[in-house]
């Protein structure tokens, strides 16, 4: 049987190859109190990256089988899936590395699992340790890995901190594709 915009059977479920999302990671949400990006990164609380679920920022920008929500990727269908994320490590900040209180700065992928909450978690981590003497410090870093995830999971990238990276269209992104079920 054909439905909506790919195949899918009743009995099997979508075809595992047209199940994928990639999208561009969008400046965070900003807390109160930290309207102005901040001349030193500030690590008082997480910051959850956005994903922009209402518009495309680029043309390599998908989601087929995934919801997009404002901060996360929605899993419709159960499966083994190839989880990946990039980010570019850049301070706000003209000022020397050395001054930062926080000399490492963390990217988590984390999972949220509200069929069985002790699922739930960091799937996946990026560390970047700043260069000591930098005022222009910028690194991109890349990570991914293979994951069961249930219906309902969602997917979202999370960072240790407000204005330790750049997100722009091309270095920093989520995306996720369904490898079998």
């Amino acid at each position: 049987m054909i439905t909506g915009v790919y195949h899918e059977t009743v009995r099997y479920g979508p075809d595992v190859s047209l199940v994928s999302a990639h999208r561009h990671l969008l400046q965070p949400i900003r807390h109160e109190g930290t309207e102005k990006l901040p001349e030193n990164p500030s690590f008082t609380h997480r910051v959850v990256a956005r994903l922009g679920s209402h518009s495309n920022v680029s043309l390599s920008e998908h989601s087929r089988g995934i919801k997009v929500l404002d901060d996360a990727l929605e899993i419709f269908y159960e499966g083994f899936y190839f989880v990946y994320s990039n980010v570019n490590f850049k301070a706000n900040s003209s000022r020397f590395s050395s001054e930062f209180i926080y000399q490492t700065w963390f990217q988590y992928v984390s999972r949220n699992c509200a069929r069985i909450p002790m699922m739930s978690g960091v799937l996946l981590r990026t560390v970047h340790t700043v260069c000591h003497n930098c005022t222009l410090n910028q690194e991109t870093a890349f990570t991914g890995g293979v994951f069961y995830l249930l219906q309902g999971d969602t997917i979202q990238v999370v960072f240790s901190g407000q204005g330790i990276a750049q997100f722009n269209t091309v270095e920093s992104y989520i995306g996720l594709v369904m490898i079998s079920r």
